[in-house]
């Protein structure tokens, strides 16, 4: 069995002197001699599967639902346009009437007249295109929706005759 070598110092103090022992600590190889042993081949290796075990960045995207046509009827087939996208948690759909406002005879802009709005429904509503009585309707015509699970979503204008016309939506969120 190796004896394990130590050595003493002695600190002077006031009026004593003290003994403090110290352990010396075996040789470890030269910075030289580590790098000698991993050749730049296995360190791209090691690199790249560190890389491959960290999580993608997490990034939310927003969607302008019928990007530049907006949120309006005759214009977009919105599904179409949803599964050209792929949505994750933390995505945000927007809408935006993009028609110009119009002013009525009455002084009241067509889009409000009309009622466009964005109403989120189950399975059930979007087939019918019904709203349950308890919908929240977003009728500011710059609405945002964050999607904030999985699964898959539905919206329906709930103006007559809109959502039958095609101006409803479902989304798939992964």
């Amino acid at each position: 069995m190796p004896s394990k070598r130590s050595s003493q110092q002695s600190i002077p103090g006031p009026g004593k002197q003290t003994s403090i022992k110290h352990r010396t600590r075996p040789r470890l190889p030269s910075r030289d001699a580590a790098n000698q042993m991993a050749s730049p081949r296995t360190l791209l290796l090691a690199g790249a599967m560190a890389a491959a075990l960290l999580p993608a960045p997490a990034s939310a995207a927003t969607y302008m639902v019928g990007d530049a046509a907006g949120w309006d009827n005759g214009v977009v087939d919105y599904d179409a346009w949803a599964r050209g996208k792929k949505f994750k948690v933390g995505d945000t759909l927007g809408t935006c009437v993009r028609r110009p406002l119009q002013a009525h005879a009455y002084g009241v802009p067509t889009a409000r007249r009309r009622g466009h709005d964005v109403v989120q429904v189950d399975a059930r509503g979007y087939a019918e295109c019904v709203a349950p009585d308890n919908a929240v309707a977003m009728t500011s015509g710059n609405d945002h929706v964050v999607l904030g699970q999985a699964g898959r979503f539905f919206f329906i204008c709930e103006a007559e005759g809109e959502c039958s016309s095609g101006m409803r939506l479902t989304v798939y969120v992964h």
